[in-house]
C-alpha cells in the first residue's frame, strides 16, 4: 500500500512537470507565430512638416500651369494582387494561431482532468494509508498487551501425595505464566464424583455457586506460583471400585479471576479428572471441557 501511494505521488508530480512544460512550449509557439506589430516611425519635425504643408499649397495653387503640370500615372495591378496576398498570408496566420490555440486548450484541458484524477486517487490513498497506519498501531497495541500481560492458570501439582487417600485433599498449583504481575488474584476450586462418562455438559455441572474460594492474592509475579488444596471428600468402597472400574470419575474444577498490569480483568477456568488406574496412581489428566479463558 506504502509503494502504491509512493508511485502515485511521483506519477503525479511528474506530470504536474510535464503539463507545465508543454504550456511553456504551447506559449512560446503562439507569441513566435505572431507578426510583429509595425512601429510607427516619425515622419519629421514642426518645421519640417510646415514646410512641406507651405510646399503643398503652393503647388496646389500652381497645379495645372507651366510651373507645375499635371502628370497622370498608371498604378499597375501588381498592387492588388500584392494586397491580396498579404490578405491571405494575413489569414493564414490568424488560421493557425487559432489551430494552435485550439490545439494547447485541448491538451492543457486533457491534462487538467488526468491530474484531478489522479490527485483524487492519492486522496483516497491517503485516506486509506490512514486508515490502514491507524489499524496497524490498534493491532500492535493490541499484539503488546496480549505478549506482556499476565496470564494465570491453575495446573495438577507435580508434588502431590501419591498416597491411596490421595483424592481427599487434592493440590493444585496457580501459577503466572506471563510477563507482568497479575492483581487481586481469586482462585476458587471445586471437587465432586460424577458417573462417567457425563451425561451432562460439564458447564452444567460446575457453577459458579458450587465453586469454594480457596485464596486471595494482592500481587502474584510473573513466573510466582501459589499452591491451593480442594475440599476435603470421603468417598466409600463402591465409589473407589467405580471409580477404578471406569463407571464414576472423580472431577477438579478451578477458577482464577485476576486483573492484568493493564487494568483490564481475567477469569480462567481448568478441569480435571481422575479415573481408572490413574486414579490409584494419584494422577491428574486436563478434561476435554471447562478450560476456558473469557475476559471480565
Amino acid at each position: 500500500m506504502f509503494e502504491y501511494r509512493l508511485k502515485l505521488e511521483y506519477t503525479l508530480s511528474r506530470m504536474k512537470t510535464i503539463t507545465l512544460l508543454i504550456m511553456a512550449l504551447l506559449f512560446a509557439k503562439i507569441v513566435y507565430s505572431q507578426e510583429p506589430v509595425p512601429s510607427t516611425l516619425p515622419t519629421g519635425t514642426n518645421e519640417q512638416k510646415h514646410t512641406r504643408h507651405t510646399a503643398n499649397e503652393s503647388n496646389s495653387n500652381n497645379r495645372g500651369t507651366e510651373q507645375n503640370p499635371v502628370f497622370i500615372k498608371e498604378i499597375s495591378s501588381d498592387i492588388s494582387a500584392e494586397k491580396r496576398d498579404a490578405e491571405a498570408k494575413d489569414r493564414e496566420q490568424k488560421a493557425s494561431y487559432e489551430r494552435w490555440t485550439t490545439i494547447s486548450t485541448v491538451i492543457i484541458a486533457a491534462f487538467t482532468v488526468i491530474l484531478g484524477i489522479s490527485t483524487v486517487l492519492l486522496w483516497v490513498e491517503t485516506k486509506k494509508t490512514a486508515r490502514f497506519t491507524g489499524l496497524t498501531a490498534k493491532t500492535m497495541q493490541e499484539t503488546a498487551k496480549k505478549e506482556l500481560r499476565a496470564y494465570v492458570f491453575a495446573i495438577p501439582d507435580k508434588d502431590m501425595d501419591h498416597g491411596y487417600y490421595w483424592y481427599r485433599s487434592v493440590p493444585l498449583i496457580i501459577r503466572n505464566f506471563g510477563k507482568t504481575p497479575a492483581y487481586k488474584c481469586a482462585t476458587s476450586l471445586y471437587i465432586g464424583v460424577f458417573k462417567y462418562p457425563l451425561e451432562n455438559p460439564i458447564s452444567n455441572m460446575f457453577d459458579h455457586a458450587s465453586l469454594l474460594a480457596t485464596s486471595a492474592r494482592p500481587v502474584l509475579a510473573p513466573g510466582g506460583h501459589v499452591r491451593q488444596y480442594t475440599q476435603h471428600i470421603d468417598l466409600d468402597f463402591s465409589q473407589i471400585d467405580g471409580i477404578k472400574g471406569r463407571q464414576y470419575a472423580i472431577f477438579i474444577s478451578s477458577e482464577v479471576v485476576y486483573i492484568d498490569a493493564f487494568g483490564e480483568q481475567h477469569t480462567t477456568r481448568a478441569c480435571f479428572y481422575s479415573i481408572g488406574e490413574d486414579f490409584g496412581k494419584g494422577l491428574l489428566a486436563n478434561y476435554h471441557e471447562g478450560n476456558e479463558e473469557a475476559e471480565g
